[in-house]
């Protein structure tokens, strides 16, 4: 796959089961959640590139130190409810909001994918 520089179809094929969550109706949608499997070279290949992305994008602008988010082995659950912790005790007034950015990068362009890409002299083969 990574020699020929291209991925077929049946590579980046995934199949979608739906797993009843024990609550709710089953003859209800909303009772359901879709789990999709891929192929593993598929995994292999998308995990080979996140992690060339990231070794190369530390320390950068796209990623400031203050961010937790993809940092390996840090929980961040924990540093949210220390970070709550410390300023309701001492400013009992204060209101926290968290928000859930997980699905970020769903919404990142193509066009700014293309830009990443190019600038880490990554084949754009693997976009298409």
């Amino acid at each position: 796959m990574l020699n020929k520089k291209e991925i077929k179809s049946e590579d980046s094929d995934a199949y979608t089961y739906l797993i009843f969550k024990e609550k709710g109706l089953e003859s209800q949608p909303e009772g359901y959640r879709p789990i999709s499997t891929i192929n593993v070279r598929y995994k292999i290949l998308t995990k080979v590139i996140s992690g060339y992305i990231s070794e190369n994008m530390k320390n950068t602008v796209a990623t400031p130190g203050e961010q937790l988010t993809n940092i390996p082995k840090v929980w961040r659950c924990i540093e949210a409810f220390i970070t709550d912790k410390i300023l309701t005790k001492f400013n009992p007034s204060t209101a926290v909001c968290w928000l859930d950015f997980q699905k970020a990068y769903d919404r990142i362009s193509h066009s700014s994918i293309r830009r990443i890409f190019k600038y880490l002299n990554l084949s754009e083969c693997y976009l298409d």
